[in-house]
């Protein structure tokens, strides 16, 4: 989420987007098997605790956003830690049916809209659901976008897989800056979300 994109609209929200799938790259039945490069595993940055501790002081705006200048701008974007996650989560803004992310153990895991409401504006929850033949067996949100107009608030969830682990950050923007909310990195332990490490911020 870009600042350009998130001060757009707040000035002016589970299932899966279509995506082209890529070539699908086979291995043993028991491995992770990823269906577009869009999705991939999200960001590496997400699992590092002591760069997510950096983004709160980095990231705050001396004048509120409405006060800053071109050169204020420039300067935040340069120093905000925020930026330095470089993958595009916005493709999940897009997600409307399940679409199958990788498969491990003949347990099935996919991206789809999650059941959850938000007084928010505008918003978005996005899931990683797992089943086994057809039964569902667990799901976590792991991507969020809340924009709440008036407010000039928006609050969101990133997500990184690797492996048998889940990593998920919390955060949120107002007119003072980019803050942490929250940390969680989970275990998948056969096809179960078990939370293992939480950080809590603020």
């Amino acid at each position: 989420m870009r600042y350009s994109l998130i001060l757009f609209l707040a000035i002016l929200p589970l299932g899966c987007k279509k995506i082209v799938p890529e070539k699908i790259h086979h291995k043993q039945e028991d491995n992770v098997v990823l269906k577009s490069k869009d999705i991939q595993e999200g960001d590496s940055l997400i699992a590092d605790l002591k760069f997510i501790k950096s983004i709160e002081d980095s990231c705050i705006r001396t004048e509120g956003v409405l006060e800053d200048n071109k050169e204020q701008r420039e300067d935040f974007n340069s120093r905000c830690r925020f930026y330095k996650i470089t993958h595009d989560y916005s493709v999940l803004k897009g997600v409307e049916e399940k679409e199958q992310f990788f498969r491990r153990n003949k347990i099935v895991y996919s991206l789809d809209l999650a059941n959850k409401k938000s007084d928010a504006d505008d918003y978005k929850f996005v899931g990683l659901c797992s089943e086994k033949d057809g039964e569902n067996i667990d799901s976590l949100i792991v991507y969020s976008y809340e924009n709440y107009i008036e407010a000039l608030v928006t609050k969101g969830a990133y997500f990184y897989v690797k492996n048998d682990r889940v990593f998920v950050y919390k955060f949120n923007e107002d007119e003072e800056g980019i803050h942490s909310d929250e940390w969680n990195e989970y275990r998948i332990n056969k096809g179960k979300f078990e939370l293992i490490k939480r950080s809590l911020f603020n």
